[in-house]
């Protein structure tokens, strides 16, 4: 019997498990795209990480998140992928609408888990997002619901790369 994969909101609960799947989506998504030093760095202070996601959580922010279906999993592998959208952060936004991030543990990529936490965070509605420059697989992923460049390019400044922004109109 397979078990099924449920996609939630996360709760204050679940904000160690949640901070555990960010930082080892970075590590396994952003190598070769980011300086090996400043990931590891990044992804070094799992207790910051938690708090900042306790605080999140705790502050009524949505996250959607994606369970992992084995009852018996570890709190590190609890969560296996989230997203999470809200109101443009950006000076001209092109849309209101802008998702702020989306990531699969890569044990699960073509797994689907990514169509429904998009579907989750911004359904059909026109909405804008910042992806590194580098990252042709996301970039594949987020083409195939219709997010195309728009030209504009700044230096991420978690990791010093290049990121570009990427638009939908709506479908």
């Amino acid at each position: 019997m397979q078990l099924e994969i449920v996609v939630r909101r996360l709760e204050l609960a679940d904000a160690e498990a949640g901070a555990y799947c960010h930082l080892k989506c970075w590590q396994e998504t952003y190598v070769g795209l980011a300086d090996p030093e400043k990931l590891a760095a990044a992804t070094a202070d799992v207790d910051r990480r938690i708090e900042r996601w306790s605080t999140r959580l705790a502050n009524g922010q949505v996250v959607w998140g994606a369970i992992n279906p084995d009852p018996d999993a570890p709190v590190q592998e609890k969560v296996i992928g989230f997203a999470q959208s809200g109101a443009n952060r950006d000076e001209q936004p092109p849309t209101i609408l802008e998702l702020y991030a989306i990531y699969v543990r890569n044990a699960w990529w073509g797994s689907g888990l990514g169509d429904q936490l998009m579907q989750e965070a911004i359904g059909n509605a026109p909405a804008s997002l910042w992806v590194l420059e580098g990252n042709s697989r996301a970039q594949a992923f987020y083409a195939k619901y219709g997010f195309v460049p728009d030209g504009t390019r700044v230096d991420e400044p978690f990791f010093g790369v290049p990121e570009i922004r990427m638009v939908r109109s709506g479908v």
